[in-house]
Protein backbone atom coordinates (compact mmCIF):
# COMPACT_ATOMS: atom_id res chain seq x y z
CA UNK A 1 0.00 0.00 0.00
CA UNK A 2 1.56 3.62 -0.92
CA UNK A 3 2.22 5.85 2.19
CA UNK A 4 0.74 8.98 2.33
CA UNK A 5 2.86 11.23 2.13
CA UNK A 6 3.56 9.97 -2.15
CA UNK A 7 -0.33 11.23 -2.51
CA UNK A 8 0.94 14.42 -1.37
CA UNK A 9 4.49 14.51 -3.45
CA UNK A 10 1.88 13.00 -6.22
CA UNK A 11 -0.27 15.93 -5.86
CA UNK A 12 2.75 18.42 -6.66
CA UNK A 13 3.49 16.40 -9.58
CA UNK A 14 0.36 16.66 -11.65
CA UNK A 15 -0.19 20.17 -11.41
CA UNK A 16 3.71 21.43 -12.11
CA UNK A 17 3.61 17.93 -14.69
CA UNK A 18 0.18 19.36 -16.78
CA UNK A 19 1.77 22.48 -17.29
CA UNK A 20 2.09 22.29 -20.63
CA UNK A 21 0.72 18.94 -21.25
CA UNK A 22 -1.09 18.08 -24.96
CA UNK A 23 -2.06 14.88 -24.23
CA UNK A 24 -0.31 11.07 -24.94
CA UNK A 25 0.20 11.89 -28.64
CA UNK A 26 2.26 15.57 -28.46
CA UNK A 27 3.46 15.51 -24.58
CA UNK A 28 4.55 18.52 -22.96
CA UNK A 29 5.64 21.74 -24.23
CA UNK A 30 7.15 23.62 -21.13
CA UNK A 31 9.86 25.24 -23.36
CA UNK A 32 12.54 27.54 -21.92
CA UNK A 33 11.40 30.93 -20.78
CA UNK A 34 8.05 30.12 -22.43
CA UNK A 35 4.81 31.56 -21.04
CA UNK A 36 4.50 27.50 -20.45
CA UNK A 37 7.49 27.44 -18.05
CA UNK A 38 6.94 31.22 -16.52
CA UNK A 39 3.46 29.46 -14.80
CA UNK A 40 5.14 25.84 -14.03
CA UNK A 41 7.24 28.57 -11.85
CA UNK A 42 4.20 30.23 -10.85
CA UNK A 43 2.78 27.00 -9.11
CA UNK A 44 5.69 26.34 -7.46
CA UNK A 45 6.23 29.40 -6.05
CA UNK A 46 2.25 29.17 -4.85
CA UNK A 47 2.96 25.55 -3.44
CA UNK A 48 5.72 27.50 -1.20
CA UNK A 49 3.52 30.37 -0.32
CA UNK A 50 1.13 27.46 1.29
CA UNK A 51 3.89 25.55 3.17
CA UNK A 52 5.30 29.19 4.13
CA UNK A 53 1.72 29.44 6.12
CA UNK A 54 2.44 25.87 7.39
CA UNK A 55 6.33 26.94 8.48
CA UNK A 56 5.08 30.22 10.43
CA UNK A 57 1.98 27.81 12.33
CA UNK A 58 5.01 25.43 13.86
CA UNK A 59 7.47 28.69 14.28
CA UNK A 60 9.60 28.18 11.49
CA UNK A 61 10.74 30.56 8.56
CA UNK A 62 10.27 29.59 5.17
CA UNK A 63 11.97 32.14 2.39
CA UNK A 64 10.55 32.32 -1.27
CA UNK A 65 12.74 33.54 -3.41
CA UNK A 66 13.49 33.70 -7.27
CA UNK A 67 17.10 34.91 -9.28
CA UNK A 68 17.74 37.47 -12.29
CA UNK A 69 17.66 34.37 -14.11
CA UNK A 70 14.36 33.37 -13.02
CA UNK A 71 15.39 30.31 -11.03
CA UNK A 72 12.64 29.80 -8.09
CA UNK A 73 13.97 28.95 -4.40
CA UNK A 74 12.15 27.61 -1.18
CA UNK A 75 14.06 27.60 1.60
CA UNK A 76 13.18 26.38 5.30
CA UNK A 77 16.37 28.26 7.52
CA UNK A 78 18.37 26.39 9.71
CA UNK A 79 20.97 27.73 12.31
CA UNK A 80 23.58 27.16 10.41
CA UNK A 81 24.00 29.37 6.82
CA UNK A 82 24.88 26.39 4.95
CA UNK A 83 22.15 24.73 2.97
CA UNK A 84 21.22 21.37 1.64
CA UNK A 85 20.07 21.54 -1.90
CA UNK A 86 17.35 19.34 -3.02
CA UNK A 87 17.53 20.52 -7.47
CA UNK A 88 16.00 19.63 -10.66
CA UNK A 89 13.76 21.77 -13.42
CA UNK A 90 10.44 22.56 -14.65
CA UNK A 91 10.98 23.07 -18.55
CA UNK A 92 10.98 20.04 -21.26
CA UNK A 93 11.92 19.49 -24.55
CA UNK A 94 9.12 19.83 -27.58
CA UNK A 95 7.31 16.54 -26.86
CA UNK A 96 8.79 15.80 -24.10
CA UNK A 97 7.28 13.74 -21.40
CA UNK A 98 6.22 14.02 -17.97
CA UNK A 99 8.58 12.86 -15.44
CA UNK A 100 11.80 14.52 -16.43
CA UNK A 101 12.73 17.31 -13.90
CA UNK A 102 9.09 17.48 -12.26
CA UNK A 103 9.70 14.18 -10.75
CA UNK A 104 12.50 15.79 -8.82
CA UNK A 105 11.31 19.09 -8.15
CA UNK A 106 7.46 17.38 -6.83
CA UNK A 107 9.78 15.06 -4.66
CA UNK A 108 11.73 17.68 -3.02
CA UNK A 109 8.61 19.73 -2.33
CA UNK A 110 7.16 16.77 -0.44
CA UNK A 111 10.73 16.61 1.42
CA UNK A 112 10.18 20.29 2.58
CA UNK A 113 6.65 19.89 3.47
CA UNK A 114 7.56 16.83 6.07
CA UNK A 115 10.45 18.94 7.38
CA UNK A 116 7.86 21.92 8.18
CA UNK A 117 5.56 18.76 9.96
CA UNK A 118 8.35 18.12 12.17
CA UNK A 119 8.13 21.83 13.40
CA UNK A 120 11.96 21.36 14.30
CA UNK A 121 14.16 23.65 13.25
CA UNK A 122 17.19 22.27 11.29
CA UNK A 123 20.33 22.94 11.86
CA UNK A 124 21.11 23.04 7.72
CA UNK A 125 18.89 25.12 5.92
CA UNK A 126 16.72 23.00 3.64
CA UNK A 127 16.94 24.36 0.18
CA UNK A 128 14.71 22.95 -2.63
CA UNK A 129 15.71 24.85 -6.45
CA UNK A 130 13.24 25.02 -9.56
CA UNK A 131 15.60 25.73 -12.53
CA UNK A 132 14.92 27.13 -15.53
CA UNK A 133 16.06 25.97 -19.14
CA UNK A 134 17.98 23.03 -18.09
CA UNK A 135 16.93 21.54 -21.73
CA UNK A 136 19.29 22.73 -24.53
CA UNK A 137 16.83 22.69 -27.30
CA UNK A 138 16.61 26.52 -27.12
CA UNK A 139 20.19 27.72 -26.71
CA UNK A 140 21.87 25.14 -27.57
CA UNK A 141 23.69 24.97 -23.89
CA UNK A 142 22.49 22.22 -21.23
CA UNK A 143 21.52 23.03 -17.70
CA UNK A 144 21.65 26.94 -18.64
CA UNK A 145 19.84 28.30 -16.13
CA UNK A 146 21.47 26.40 -13.22
CA UNK A 147 24.85 27.29 -14.59
CA UNK A 148 24.15 30.90 -14.71
CA UNK A 149 23.01 31.48 -11.18
CA UNK A 150 26.02 29.49 -10.26
CA UNK A 151 29.31 30.75 -11.98
CA UNK A 152 29.67 28.06 -14.61
CA UNK A 153 28.79 30.41 -17.43
CA UNK A 154 30.99 33.53 -18.30
CA UNK A 155 27.65 36.51 -18.19
CA UNK A 156 29.74 38.53 -20.27
CA UNK A 157 29.04 35.96 -23.32
CA UNK A 158 25.35 36.15 -22.69
CA UNK A 159 25.41 38.55 -26.05
CA UNK A 160 26.40 35.82 -27.88
CA UNK A 161 23.58 33.16 -26.84
CA UNK A 162 21.09 32.97 -28.76
CA UNK A 163 17.30 31.87 -27.72
CA UNK A 164 15.75 30.13 -30.74
CA UNK A 165 12.64 29.74 -29.76
CA UNK A 166 11.79 33.59 -28.57
CA UNK A 167 14.10 34.85 -31.59
CA UNK A 168 15.96 36.96 -29.60
CA UNK A 169 19.49 36.86 -27.53
CA UNK A 170 19.70 35.96 -24.43
CA UNK A 171 20.41 39.76 -23.02
CA UNK A 172 17.46 40.94 -24.92
CA UNK A 173 15.43 38.12 -23.14
CA UNK A 174 16.35 39.24 -19.47
CA UNK A 175 15.65 42.87 -20.91
CA UNK A 176 12.36 42.16 -21.75
CA UNK A 177 11.79 40.05 -18.09
CA UNK A 178 12.78 43.48 -16.56
CA UNK A 179 16.24 42.29 -15.64
CA UNK A 180 19.09 45.40 -15.76
CA UNK A 181 22.36 44.63 -17.47
CA UNK A 182 23.90 46.28 -14.03
CA UNK A 183 22.71 43.09 -12.06
CA UNK A 184 23.98 41.07 -14.63
CA UNK A 185 27.76 42.87 -15.03
CA UNK A 186 27.62 42.52 -11.28
CA UNK A 187 26.61 38.74 -10.84
CA UNK A 188 29.30 38.40 -13.61
CA UNK A 189 31.36 39.17 -11.17
CA UNK A 190 29.99 37.14 -7.91
CA UNK A 191 27.36 34.63 -8.94
CA UNK A 192 24.17 34.48 -7.26
CA UNK A 193 24.97 30.87 -5.87
CA UNK A 194 28.00 30.84 -3.47
CA UNK A 195 29.83 27.28 -2.77
CA UNK A 196 30.67 28.16 1.17
CA UNK A 197 26.73 28.48 1.31
CA UNK A 198 26.14 25.03 0.17
CA UNK A 199 26.47 21.85 2.44
CA UNK A 200 25.34 18.90 0.31
CA UNK A 201 23.73 18.94 -3.63
CA UNK A 202 21.02 15.92 -4.16
CA UNK A 203 18.93 15.54 -7.52
CA UNK A 204 16.33 13.11 -7.84
CA UNK A 205 15.51 12.09 -11.40
CA UNK A 206 14.16 9.92 -13.77
CA UNK A 207 16.74 7.56 -14.83
CA UNK A 208 16.34 8.26 -18.49
CA UNK A 209 17.97 4.62 -19.26
CA UNK A 210 17.03 0.74 -19.03
CA UNK A 211 19.83 -0.24 -16.77
CA UNK A 212 17.61 -0.23 -13.61
CA UNK A 213 14.55 -1.98 -15.68
CA UNK A 214 16.76 -4.85 -17.10
CA UNK A 215 18.44 -5.12 -13.65
CA UNK A 216 14.89 -5.28 -12.23
CA UNK A 217 15.89 -2.79 -9.84
CA UNK A 218 13.81 0.74 -8.35
CA UNK A 219 16.32 3.32 -7.79
CA UNK A 220 20.41 3.48 -8.54
CA UNK A 221 22.45 5.80 -6.44
CA UNK A 222 24.29 8.24 -8.92
CA UNK A 223 27.54 8.86 -6.74
CA UNK A 224 30.20 8.08 -9.38
CA UNK A 225 29.63 11.54 -11.43
CA UNK A 226 27.11 13.50 -13.99
CA UNK A 227 27.85 13.06 -17.60
CA UNK A 228 29.21 15.66 -20.11
CA UNK A 229 28.52 17.06 -23.54
CA UNK A 230 30.12 18.52 -26.10
CA UNK A 231 27.60 20.28 -28.63
CA UNK A 232 28.52 21.52 -32.28
CA UNK A 233 26.92 22.17 -35.93
CA UNK A 234 28.09 21.31 -39.15
CA UNK A 235 27.68 23.56 -42.21
CA UNK A 236 27.53 21.89 -45.46
CA UNK A 237 27.74 24.28 -48.36
CA UNK A 238 28.03 24.72 -51.98
CA UNK A 239 29.74 26.83 -54.35
CA UNK A 240 26.74 27.24 -56.25
CA UNK A 241 24.25 26.92 -53.18
CA UNK A 242 22.54 24.13 -51.31
CA UNK A 243 19.34 24.09 -53.76
CA UNK A 244 19.02 24.24 -57.55
CA UNK A 245 16.22 24.40 -60.25
CA UNK A 246 14.07 21.12 -61.31
CA UNK A 247 12.13 21.16 -63.95
CA UNK A 248 9.60 19.19 -65.23
CA UNK A 249 8.51 18.15 -61.65
CA UNK A 250 5.16 16.59 -61.70
CA UNK A 251 4.80 15.79 -57.96
CA UNK A 252 6.01 15.80 -54.88
CA UNK A 253 5.71 12.61 -52.71
CA UNK A 254 5.97 12.93 -48.15
CA UNK A 255 6.96 10.23 -46.70
CA UNK A 256 7.45 10.00 -42.44
CA UNK A 257 9.78 7.87 -40.81
CA UNK A 258 8.55 7.14 -37.49
CA UNK A 259 11.18 5.95 -34.86
CA UNK A 260 11.26 6.42 -31.19
CA UNK A 261 11.92 9.55 -29.75
CA UNK A 262 14.20 9.43 -27.14
CA UNK A 263 16.89 11.00 -24.46
CA UNK A 264 20.41 10.79 -26.66
CA UNK A 265 22.37 10.58 -23.90
CA UNK A 266 20.62 7.84 -21.76
CA UNK A 267 19.76 5.76 -24.91
CA UNK A 268 22.18 3.53 -25.43
CA UNK A 269 24.35 3.05 -28.74
CA UNK A 270 22.69 -0.25 -30.67
CA UNK A 271 25.01 -3.06 -29.47
CA UNK A 272 26.37 -1.42 -26.29
CA UNK A 273 25.56 -3.96 -23.20
CA UNK A 274 23.57 -2.91 -20.28
CA UNK A 275 24.14 -4.97 -17.18
CA UNK A 276 25.83 -7.55 -19.69
CA UNK A 277 23.26 -7.77 -22.21
CA UNK A 278 23.53 -6.90 -25.61
CA UNK A 279 20.57 -4.05 -26.17
CA UNK A 280 19.15 -2.70 -29.40
CA UNK A 281 16.97 0.39 -28.24
CA UNK A 282 17.64 2.99 -30.71
CA UNK A 283 15.21 3.86 -33.62
CA UNK A 284 16.45 7.12 -34.93
CA UNK A 285 13.93 8.19 -38.02
CA UNK A 286 16.78 10.68 -39.27
CA UNK A 287 19.29 8.07 -39.55
CA UNK A 288 16.55 5.73 -41.22
CA UNK A 289 15.36 8.43 -44.01
CA UNK A 290 19.16 8.80 -45.26
CA UNK A 291 19.50 5.03 -44.78
CA UNK A 292 16.44 4.45 -47.33
CA UNK A 293 17.35 8.00 -49.26
CA UNK A 294 21.34 5.81 -49.64
CA UNK A 295 19.85 2.68 -50.68
CA UNK A 296 17.40 3.03 -53.01
CA UNK A 297 19.02 5.70 -54.78
CA UNK A 298 16.30 8.56 -54.47
CA UNK A 299 16.68 11.84 -56.47
CA UNK A 300 15.21 14.86 -56.18
CA UNK A 301 15.21 15.35 -52.94
CA UNK A 302 13.39 18.48 -52.27
CA UNK A 303 13.19 18.94 -48.24
CA UNK A 304 14.18 16.88 -44.96
CA UNK A 305 12.21 18.14 -41.70
CA UNK A 306 13.09 16.71 -37.84
CA UNK A 307 9.54 17.61 -36.10
CA UNK A 308 9.56 18.54 -32.90
CA UNK A 309 13.42 18.76 -32.71
CA UNK A 310 16.08 18.97 -29.82
CA UNK A 311 19.84 18.81 -29.71
CA UNK A 312 19.51 16.49 -26.97
CA UNK A 313 16.87 14.18 -28.33
CA UNK A 314 17.02 10.96 -30.79
CA UNK A 315 14.68 11.82 -33.51
CA UNK A 316 11.39 10.39 -33.28
CA UNK A 317 9.92 11.43 -36.84
CA UNK A 318 11.54 12.34 -39.87
CA UNK A 319 9.90 13.49 -43.11
CA UNK A 320 11.39 13.73 -46.22
CA UNK A 321 9.62 15.41 -49.41
CA UNK A 322 11.15 14.00 -53.07
CA UNK A 323 10.06 15.11 -56.59
CA UNK A 324 9.42 12.79 -59.36
CA UNK A 325 8.73 13.47 -62.95
CA UNK A 326 5.10 11.46 -62.98
CA UNK A 327 2.72 9.93 -61.36
CA UNK A 328 4.15 6.46 -62.55
CA UNK A 329 7.52 7.28 -61.14
CA UNK A 330 6.30 8.03 -58.00
CA UNK A 331 4.25 5.21 -57.57
CA UNK A 332 7.36 2.59 -58.52
CA UNK A 333 9.23 4.80 -55.93
CA UNK A 334 6.63 4.55 -53.34
CA UNK A 335 6.52 0.54 -54.19
CA UNK A 336 10.22 0.30 -53.90
CA UNK A 337 10.14 2.62 -50.15
CA UNK A 338 7.61 0.03 -48.70
CA UNK A 339 9.08 -2.94 -50.34
CA UNK A 340 12.29 -1.78 -48.93
CA UNK A 341 10.92 -0.94 -45.09
CA UNK A 342 9.54 -4.48 -44.71
CA UNK A 343 12.56 -6.38 -45.78
CA UNK A 344 14.71 -4.00 -43.09
CA UNK A 345 12.22 -4.43 -40.37
CA UNK A 346 11.69 -0.64 -40.11
CA UNK A 347 9.23 1.13 -38.40
CA UNK A 348 7.69 3.63 -41.10
CA UNK A 349 4.37 5.12 -41.52
CA UNK A 350 4.15 6.70 -45.48
CA UNK A 351 1.90 9.53 -46.46
CA UNK A 352 2.01 10.40 -50.18
CA UNK A 353 0.31 13.30 -52.17
CA UNK A 354 0.32 13.62 -56.03
CA UNK A 355 -0.23 17.07 -57.10
CA UNK A 356 0.70 18.59 -60.43
CA UNK A 357 2.62 21.49 -59.39
CA UNK A 358 5.58 23.91 -60.36
CA UNK A 359 5.75 25.13 -56.55
CA UNK A 360 5.84 24.25 -53.33
CA UNK A 361 4.07 26.89 -50.58
CA UNK A 362 5.67 27.72 -47.97
CA UNK A 363 8.36 25.19 -47.97
CA UNK A 364 11.13 28.34 -47.41
CA UNK A 365 9.21 31.14 -45.80
CA UNK A 366 5.79 32.42 -46.82
CA UNK A 367 3.79 31.53 -49.87
CA UNK A 368 4.70 32.12 -53.30
CA UNK A 369 5.56 31.58 -56.70
CA UNK A 370 8.74 29.77 -57.19
CA UNK A 371 10.30 27.48 -59.49
CA UNK A 372 10.12 23.21 -57.99
CA UNK A 373 14.02 23.47 -56.12
CA UNK A 374 16.01 20.21 -55.07
CA UNK A 375 18.93 19.91 -52.72
CA UNK A 376 21.52 19.71 -54.96
CA UNK A 377 23.23 15.30 -55.15
CA UNK A 378 26.55 16.19 -53.95
CA UNK A 379 24.14 18.15 -50.75
CA UNK A 380 22.12 15.19 -50.79
CA UNK A 381 25.09 12.67 -50.39
CA UNK A 382 27.49 14.69 -48.01
CA UNK A 383 24.54 14.83 -45.31
CA UNK A 384 23.93 10.90 -45.88
CA UNK A 385 27.49 10.26 -45.45
CA UNK A 386 27.71 12.51 -42.08
CA UNK A 387 24.86 11.15 -40.46
CA UNK A 388 25.80 7.64 -41.26
CA UNK A 389 29.16 8.13 -40.06
CA UNK A 390 27.93 9.64 -36.89
CA UNK A 391 25.95 6.61 -36.55
CA UNK A 392 28.66 3.81 -37.39
CA UNK A 393 31.45 5.76 -35.54
CA UNK A 394 29.15 6.14 -32.26
CA UNK A 395 28.16 2.36 -32.08
CA UNK A 396 31.55 1.16 -32.47
CA UNK A 397 32.93 3.65 -29.58
CA UNK A 398 30.53 2.99 -27.32
CA UNK A 399 31.20 -0.69 -27.79
CA UNK A 400 34.47 -1.01 -26.96
CA UNK A 401 34.49 2.06 -24.39
CA UNK A 402 31.48 0.40 -22.09
CA UNK A 403 29.05 2.96 -22.88
CA UNK A 404 31.38 6.05 -22.12
CA UNK A 405 30.58 8.32 -25.22
CA UNK A 406 27.28 8.61 -27.15
CA UNK A 407 26.85 10.85 -30.23
CA UNK A 408 23.63 11.89 -32.53
CA UNK A 409 22.84 14.03 -34.92
CA UNK A 410 19.46 15.16 -33.69
CA UNK A 411 18.86 18.28 -36.00
CA UNK A 412 18.76 19.58 -39.85
CA UNK A 413 18.20 22.81 -40.64
CA UNK A 414 18.07 23.35 -44.51
CA UNK A 415 18.26 26.84 -46.20
CA UNK A 416 19.40 28.07 -49.51
CA UNK A 417 23.05 28.73 -48.84
CA UNK A 418 23.77 25.61 -45.96
CA UNK A 419 22.84 22.73 -44.83
CA UNK A 420 23.48 22.77 -40.77
CA UNK A 421 23.51 19.36 -38.88
CA UNK A 422 23.29 19.33 -34.93
CA UNK A 423 25.73 17.29 -33.53
CA UNK A 424 25.26 16.20 -29.62
CA UNK A 425 27.97 14.10 -27.84
CA UNK A 426 28.13 12.93 -24.22
CA UNK A 427 30.32 11.75 -22.71
CA UNK A 428 31.40 9.62 -18.66
CA UNK A 429 35.00 10.76 -19.80
CA UNK A 430 36.43 13.60 -20.74
CA UNK A 431 39.20 11.83 -22.79
CA UNK A 432 37.27 10.04 -24.40
CA UNK A 433 34.96 11.96 -25.43
CA UNK A 434 37.64 14.54 -26.81
CA UNK A 435 39.46 11.42 -28.70
CA UNK A 436 35.94 10.64 -30.66
CA UNK A 437 34.99 14.33 -31.57
CA UNK A 438 38.69 14.57 -33.08
CA UNK A 439 38.01 11.25 -35.65
CA UNK A 440 34.86 12.41 -35.89
CA UNK A 441 35.98 15.59 -37.11
CA UNK A 442 38.72 14.19 -39.67
CA UNK A 443 36.02 11.40 -41.06
CA UNK A 444 33.51 14.48 -41.88
CA UNK A 445 36.45 15.75 -43.50
CA UNK A 446 36.30 12.85 -46.03
CA UNK A 447 32.31 13.18 -46.89
CA UNK A 448 32.48 15.87 -49.15
CA UNK A 449 30.63 15.09 -52.02
CA UNK A 450 32.34 17.04 -55.03
CA UNK A 451 35.19 19.79 -54.41
CA UNK A 452 32.25 22.56 -54.91
CA UNK A 453 30.91 21.55 -51.17
CA UNK A 454 32.70 22.93 -47.98
CA UNK A 455 32.40 21.29 -44.44
CA UNK A 456 32.89 23.52 -41.64
CA UNK A 457 32.52 23.32 -37.86
CA UNK A 458 30.62 25.92 -35.32
CA UNK A 459 31.79 27.15 -32.19
CA UNK A 460 31.93 24.59 -29.76
CA UNK A 461 29.94 24.66 -26.27
CA UNK A 462 31.54 22.18 -24.06
CA UNK A 463 30.14 20.98 -20.85
CA UNK A 464 32.84 18.68 -18.65
CA UNK A 465 32.09 15.34 -17.14
CA UNK A 466 30.83 16.31 -13.15
CA UNK A 467 33.21 13.58 -11.26
CA UNK A 468 31.57 13.39 -7.44
CA UNK A 469 33.85 14.07 -4.73
CA UNK A 470 34.05 11.18 -2.07
CA UNK A 471 32.38 12.04 0.43
CA UNK A 472 30.94 10.89 3.84
CA UNK A 473 27.42 11.64 1.70
CA UNK A 474 28.10 8.69 -0.21
CA UNK A 475 28.22 6.68 2.61
CA UNK A 476 25.47 8.04 4.79
CA UNK A 477 23.15 7.30 1.24
CA UNK A 478 24.97 3.68 0.82
CA UNK A 479 23.80 2.89 4.94
CA UNK A 480 20.37 4.48 4.76
CA UNK A 481 19.48 3.00 1.49
CA UNK A 482 20.87 -0.43 2.65
CA UNK A 483 18.50 -0.05 6.10
CA UNK A 484 15.43 1.00 4.21
CA UNK A 485 15.30 -1.54 1.13
CA UNK A 486 17.84 -4.39 2.87
CA UNK A 487 19.85 -4.41 0.24
CA UNK A 488 22.75 -2.34 -0.92
CA UNK A 489 22.21 0.20 -3.42
CA UNK A 490 23.03 -0.13 -7.27
CA UNK A 491 25.86 2.29 -8.08
CA UNK A 492 26.77 3.48 -11.30
CA UNK A 493 27.71 7.24 -13.37
CA UNK A 494 24.84 8.88 -14.87
CA UNK A 495 24.80 10.08 -18.89
CA UNK A 496 22.79 12.69 -19.14
CA UNK A 497 23.73 16.10 -17.90
CA UNK A 498 21.97 17.01 -14.54
CA UNK A 499 21.60 20.35 -12.82
CA UNK A 500 23.23 19.08 -9.74
CA UNK A 501 26.71 18.95 -11.93
CA UNK A 502 26.39 22.90 -11.93
CA UNK A 503 25.77 23.27 -7.81
CA UNK A 504 28.10 21.30 -6.97
CA UNK A 505 30.54 23.27 -9.69
CA UNK A 506 29.04 25.93 -7.69
CA UNK A 507 31.82 28.81 -8.25
CA UNK A 508 32.93 27.87 -11.35
CA UNK A 509 36.53 27.72 -10.26
CA UNK A 510 37.22 23.91 -10.50
CA UNK A 511 36.01 23.36 -7.26
CA UNK A 512 33.32 20.47 -5.99
CA UNK A 513 31.19 20.34 -3.46
CA UNK A 514 29.61 17.06 -2.26
CA UNK A 515 26.76 16.14 -4.22
CA UNK A 516 24.95 13.13 -5.61
CA UNK A 517 21.95 11.92 -7.50
CA UNK A 518 19.17 9.47 -7.02
CA UNK A 519 18.04 7.49 -10.37
CA UNK A 520 14.19 6.38 -10.43
CA UNK A 521 13.40 3.72 -12.40
CA UNK A 522 12.42 4.47 -16.15
CA UNK A 523 10.17 2.10 -17.55
CA UNK A 524 8.93 1.27 -21.27
CA UNK A 525 12.31 0.45 -22.04
CA UNK A 526 13.70 3.36 -20.64
CA UNK A 527 12.46 6.38 -22.97
CA UNK A 528 13.22 9.46 -22.48
CA UNK A 529 11.98 13.09 -23.79
CA UNK A 530 9.21 11.40 -24.91
CA UNK A 531 5.35 11.08 -23.41
CA UNK A 532 5.39 7.73 -23.13
CA UNK A 533 8.50 7.66 -20.22
CA UNK A 534 7.28 6.65 -17.06
CA UNK A 535 8.10 5.79 -13.57
CA UNK A 536 6.35 3.85 -11.34
CA UNK A 537 4.11 4.63 -8.32
CA UNK A 538 6.17 2.38 -5.93
CA UNK A 539 9.15 3.39 -7.45
CA UNK A 540 8.41 7.13 -7.10
CA UNK A 541 7.69 6.23 -3.22
CA UNK A 542 10.56 4.32 -2.68
CA UNK A 543 12.76 7.67 -3.84
CA UNK A 544 10.96 9.77 -2.23
CA UNK A 545 10.76 8.09 1.09
CA UNK A 546 14.71 8.12 0.43
CA UNK A 547 15.46 11.38 -0.41
CA UNK A 548 13.87 12.60 2.89
CA UNK A 549 15.91 10.44 5.02
CA UNK A 550 19.11 11.28 4.06
CA UNK A 551 18.06 15.25 4.03
CA UNK A 552 16.89 14.33 7.66
CA UNK A 553 20.30 12.96 8.10
CA UNK A 554 22.46 15.94 6.52
CA UNK A 555 19.86 19.05 7.95
CA UNK A 556 19.18 17.33 11.68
Amino acid sequence: MLAIYFFIMNKYFEELANVGWKGEECGRDCLSYSENEDFAHEKFREMGFELQKLAKSKGQELVIDEDPFGNSYLTLVGVDSKSLVLCSHLDSVPEGGKYDGVLGVASGLEVLRRFVELGKKPTFSLQIVATRSEESSATKRACFGSAMATGNFDLNMLPEVFHEGLGKSMVEVFEDRGVDKEVLVELAKEPFIKPENISAVIELHSEQSSILESMDEPLAVIIHGIGGAICNSISISHSEGVLEKLEDAACITTVSFRGRADHSAGTPMNGEKVNGNEVNLRKDAFVGAMKLVRDLEIKNLVSINIPAEAINKVPGLCEIKYASCSVDEADKMLANIVKYSDGNKLDLGIESDYELSSRIPGLYGESKDFDTLRIREEIKDSVISIVSSCEEMAEDFAIKNEGKVRSTIPTVKIGKGTVELGVDLRMLDNELGREFMNLFTERIGKSVGGSAVEISLGEEKLSKFTPFVEDKLQNVMRRIYKSLFDVSPVEFGLMPGHDAAKFIRAGGNGGFVPGAMIAVRSLNGGVSHNPDELCSEEDIEKGDLFLFEIAKEICY
